[in-house]
């Protein structure tokens, strides 16, 4: 189907030493410095005194005729000095990919993480892009071996996870024309960023060194349902925030091969119900005070997070509605199966 996108002319120069430096333990960048012009290095803290050294060289550069004349040595050395003991423990040099595939699903095969999608490293969103795209799926695949969705729910995994990987291209599209610029304009604009950057606290927000990777939301899915507006609650659609329960065990570690219903604030009464309930789907039902701080933050609560940790919907315990609470959550959560149901069968499309 190929494999739309490009990649960056400049290849990268990863090297790790071991060496006792009087740096920060903290990220340093260095944009066009003199023993690197026109380009980047970057300096990561790493564990037991190791520092890895990350440079952007021309992509004709020959590694291993450097390492042997000696240049590699004098780029180390511009870094840490022209006296200081380093031991190398590893190098590699690599290439930055924008990719992104037309369709992560053609009939049986699916396509996750690097097969699906290739960003720069920046803000580590490869790798948790890559877990993101599994945890969507397996719960998918699961649902429909077992016999409780139909075999168009798996279609659902490119509608939620395609659009995840175009958020994380554009993001670190940003990022790479910030670190390696292309063409004048932009590199102006980036040294102006930074030399404006320590009087100006504007352009210091426009410092773009790699944003950090954040949990894509669904809000518009098909199984998302609207939320509560509401500042002190999570949002549906978001990964639901992760908690200490009363027996010590985390909360995420009851995620993904059902449905569960988290209480917060409810009565003994209500929790015996809703874990005696006939539900349409499998469901766990987690009733521990240990939910409350964040789940009950505006009275008592319950919420459907789905298998792969996402929440669906929440209802408020403290409505007023003769309906019961179980026969109202079975429904929310019937609703998901039913939507299921109500999905078009792919033609031709099987697991």
């Amino acid at each position: 189907m190929g494999f739309p996108g490009h990649s960056h002319d400049d290849h990268f120069l990863i090297c790790d030493i071991r060496a006792r430096l009087p740096f920060p333990s903290e990220r340093r960048f260095f944009f066009d410095p003199p023993w690197n012009p026109g380009r980047q290095v970057l300096i990561h803290p790493q564990p037991d005194d190791t520092w890895r050294i990350d440079w952007q060289i021309a992509p004709d550069t020959d590694m291993q005729a450097e390492r042997a004349d000696g240049r590699l040595d004098g780029r180390i050395r511009a870094v840490i000095g022209p006296t200081t003991e380093y031991e190398v423990m590893w190098m590699t040099v690599y290439r930055f990919h924008q990719r992104l595939a037309p369709a992560f699903r053609r009939r049986s095969v699916f396509l996750a993480g690097d097969a699906a999608h290739l960003y720069a490293p920046f803000g580590a969103r490869g790798l948790n892009s890559g877990a993101a795209d599994a945890e969507n799926l397996a719960w998918k695949l699961a649902f429909v071996l077992r016999g409780e969705a139909p075999d168009a729910l798996l279609d659902t995994y490119e509608a939620e996870r395609r659009p995840a990987a175009q958020e994380n291209l554009a993001v670190t599209d940003a990022t790479m024309r910030f670190m390696a610029p292309q063409g004048a304009a932009q590199r102006l604009w980036r040294n102006l960023v930074l030399r404006g950057s320590t009087r100006s606290r504007w352009l210091r927000k426009r410092v773009n060194s790699g944003r950090l990777a954040e949990p894509f939301a669904y809000p518009t899915s098909l199984f998302v349902e609207p939320g509560p507006d509401d500042p002190a609650l999570p949002r549906h659609g978001a990964v639901a925030p992760d908690a200490r329960l009363t027996d010590g065990s985390r909360l995420k570690e009851r995620f993904g091969s059902s449905f569960v219903v988290l209480l917060a604030g409810a009565s003994p009464e209500i929790a015996r119900a809703l874990e005696a309930a006939a539900w349409p789907i499998s469901v766990e039902v987690v009733a521990d005070g240990g939910l409350e701080p964040v789940y009950g933050a505006a009275g008592p609560r319950a919420w459907v997070v789905r298998p792969d940790g996402h929440l669906a919907s929440s209802l408020s315990l403290g409505d007023q509605d003769d309906t019961p609470v179980e026969a109202r959550l079975a429904e929310m959560v019937g609703r998901a199966a039913g939507r299921w149901r109500g999905l078009r069968a792919r033609q031709g499309g099987s697991v």
